[in-house]
């Protein structure tokens, strides 16, 4: 008796929920997403986006990545992250990522109790990667009751392993006033020394990072050829501070066997003109073979300039939301 009175009481609470929501107003919002980054910096994936009560938390700082998560910060894909945010229980509630606050804290994937979460509205925004100076829009049909009045995003780094750009604080752009009185909010993400995240998932490697074809010409290798194949880690999400890019080989495996060939030549060749190593000619000859090598090794070199995102003024992207009364 006690749980069929449970699951009425349930039941009741629903289908005041849905009256609540079909006398509730809808607004439409436009969401464009633009990569403010320099000519020639990084790239970000398509945006997954979301609008809720203020339930949804993306990610937590210092804990270990959930595969949700993963999958945006290893390969940009938002197919699981979106079925999570949207995967609601009319008793339980929509999904959220928490912290379980144990002797080994970790994340977790866990039921909100919040029944406002039937009305959560998420898209990915673009369908390519956005490079420098590119943009990309989606519309959104909101309700203006409560269920819609947080935004938040997440979205991949190019070319890296597992960074990625996301609001850890689930109340952190708030968008209630604009589904209201309609009219538009701006803010900048991606920002310097924090802003973007180390999901700890991978091995920074640029021999299995994503999107190194978006860059030519800057000798780095082809990179990963599918999901998930670099070495896997198991760090926690931390902030990338500093050179972004340090902890990258700016050689790949191969390269760096043609360049201690090409060393081992030249201190060869070197013991070998040594009875002779003060005639004008040969200390010509050996300034050059020196400069030929180091030449050798610039050319090989990965090319990372404009890389360093900490180094960007304002920012990865600019996220613009519009609200346009009906």
């Amino acid at each position: 008796m006690k749980n069929s009175l449970s699951w009425m009481a349930a039941l009741a609470m629903c289908v005041s929920c849905l009256a609540q929501t079909s006398a509730a107003q809808s607004v439409d919002v436009v969401v464009t997403i633009e990569n403010i980054a320099p000519e020639g910096g990084v790239a970000i994936t398509p945006v997954w986006s979301g609008f809720h009560s203020g339930s949804f938390d993306s990610y937590n700082g210092g804990l270990t990545s959930l595969e949700g998560l993963e999958r945006v910060a290893e390969d940009g894909n938002t197919a699981l992250i979106s079925q999570q945010f949207n995967d609601f229980d009319p008793v339980r509630g929509g999904y959220t990522y928490v912290d379980n606050s144990g002797a080994a804290p970790e994340s977790r994937l866990v039921r909100t109790g919040d029944l406002s979460d039937a009305n959560r509205v998420d898209a990915t925004i673009g369908s390519a990667p956005l490079l420098p100076g590119q943009s990309a829009s989606a519309m959104f049909e909101l309700m203006d009751d409560g269920s819609n009045d947080y935004f938040s995003y997440t979205s991949m780094i190019l070319p890296t392993n597992d960074f990625f750009i996301a609001n850890g604080n689930p109340l952190a752009h708030d968008v209630g006033g604009i589904l209201s009185n309609g009219g538009e909010i701006s803010f900048l993400i991606g920002t310097p020394e924090g802003g973007v995240n180390d999901a700890g998932t991978e091995r920074e490697d640029f021999e299995s990072s994503a999107g190194n074809g978006l860059f030519p010409n800057r000798n780095l290798p082809a990179g990963q050829s599918g999901p998930n194949v670099g070495r896997s880690t198991n760090a926690p999400i931390a902030n990338v501070t500093g050179d972004a890019f340090q902890g990258f080989r700016l050689f790949t495996r191969a390269d760096k066997q043609r360049i201690l060939a090409a060393r081992k030549s030249e201190l060869l060749i070197r013991k070998l003109l040594r009875p002779v190593r003060r005639l004008r000619t040969v200390r010509a000859f050996l300034a050059a073979l020196r400069y030929k090598v180091v030449a050798f090794e610039d050319s090989l070199r990965i090319d990372t300039s404009g890389f360093n995102f900490n180094d960007y003024e304002g920012g990865v992207a600019r996220v613009t939301i519009t609200a346009i009364p009906r």
